[in-house]
């Protein structure tokens, strides 16, 4: 007489569903292992990213700030008027002799400091403009306290170029005191510590006129695209979004196996039943399927409601990454109009 269904067939279901379900918890712990290595990872590769925004805005907003200082100055002016492209050498000294005298009255010592500064900043390096900068604020801010360099300077430059206000040279101060955090940060993010310091920020770094801060962001958006990758291992914050895609289509499809195994055993149980109902006799490796597919389905449950907890947690992750990647593009892109009211 035929059997209603393949016995042979139904046990093997069965074993294929307890083999599937062990490989699904070794899968699932490796799962959970390489998501916390993961988002590891990605946070290093979030902090990586943050310190070449802050580098890229400050050394920006280190050019237009010197730019500023400079015409604010006249030592601008008094570059122009002494540079000749085929004599460099004897155009800085030219430049330092007119400084010796006049308003200027500097030392030859402080001379040779600001024409350096200068030609240096010409050159892209601003780091001797904003220092001077930075001195003639310490001067304000320290009064008697300061050095008698830093007085010095001060008041030949008060002389000689009185339209600088304290707002300008309190944001060189702030300027170059970033970008010694941020070489300071760089250095530690390569030592393995990769938080970033809360002293550092871009509204610290928004802290000048409004065409200043508006130059400095178009040139960002110029140097930067918005696939900037990371220091650490060369990804993309896109990069990092499409990972956490793919581990949550595998998960997904963990849990559609999952729910395989709950059909199958709701199907092989009804088999058996019916065969009992039908006054069949059934085999003890089916009355045992019957004893235990509660206990079965119980814990396919819970593997489905594991594995969604950790879609859950994925997804929340990439939200992070994906308000990141729009905060990049924004900073870069659309900032520049906030700033200035509009």
């Amino acid at each position: 007489m035929a059997e209603p269904y393949d016995i042979l067939a139904s046990l093997n279901r069965m074993l294929e569903s307890e083999e599937r379900r062990e490989q699904t918890r070794l899968q699932s712990s490796l799962a959970l292992m390489q998501f916390a290595q993961q988002k590891r990872l990605q946070d290093i590769q979030l902090a990586g990213q943050q310190l070449e925004l802050l580098q890229a805005a400050n050394s920006q907003m280190m050019g237009a700030q010197s730019e500023a200082f400079l015409t604010e100055s006249g030592l601008e002016s008094l570059y122009l008027s002494t540079f000749e492209e085929d004599e460099p050498a004897e155009s800085a000294a030219l430049m330092t002799r007119k400084l010796t005298k006049g308003d200027w009255k500097l030392t030859p010592e402080e001379a040779n400091r600001v024409v350096g500064a200068v030609y240096a900043s010409k050159a892209g390096n601003h780091q001797g403009i904003l220092k001077i900068g930075s001195d003639l604020n310490s001067a304000i801010e320290l009064g008697d306290m300061s050095t008698s360099s830093q007085k010095s300077l001060f008041s030949k430059f008060a002389k000689a170029a009185p339209s600088i206000n304290e707002d300008r040279l309190s944001s060189l101060n702030k300027t170059i005191q970033n970008q010694n955090q941020i070489v300071q940060e760089m250095f530690e993010f390569g030592q393995g510590d990769y938080d970033i310091s809360p002293d550092i920020s871009m509204q610290d770094i928004e802290q000048s006129s409004p065409e200043e801060i508006d130059d400095s962001l178009l040139r960002i958006s110029e140097d930067m695209d918005d696939s900037s990758t990371s220091m650490l291992d060369g990804m993309t914050l896109k990069d990092s979004i499409k990972g956490f895609d793919k581990q949550i289509k595998e998960l997904n499809t963990e849990i559609k196996g999952q729910r395989e195994d709950i059909r199958n055993i709701e199907t092989q149980k009804r088999m058996i039943q019916s065969k009992q109902i039908s006054g069949i006799s059934i085999s003890e490796s089916e009355q045992n399927f019957l004893d235990r597919s509660r206990e079965l389905k119980a814990l396919s449950e819970a593997e489905m409601k594991n594995l969604n907890n950790q879609i859950q947690e994925i997804s929340q992750e990439q939200v992070k990454f994906k308000k990141a990647e729009a905060g990049v593009k924004l900073e870069k892109l659309t900032s520049q109009y906030d700033f200035m009211g509009f």
